[in-house]
């Protein structure tokens, strides 16, 4: 689920996690 979230963007993730949707 938490791959799912992040990919739309839908929660606020730490910057070491969002180096993986920064593309």
């Amino acid at each position: 689920w938490l791959d799912a979230g992040v990919r739309l963007g839908l929660f606020d993730i730490p910057d070491e996690t969002h180096l993986f949707t920064t593309e």
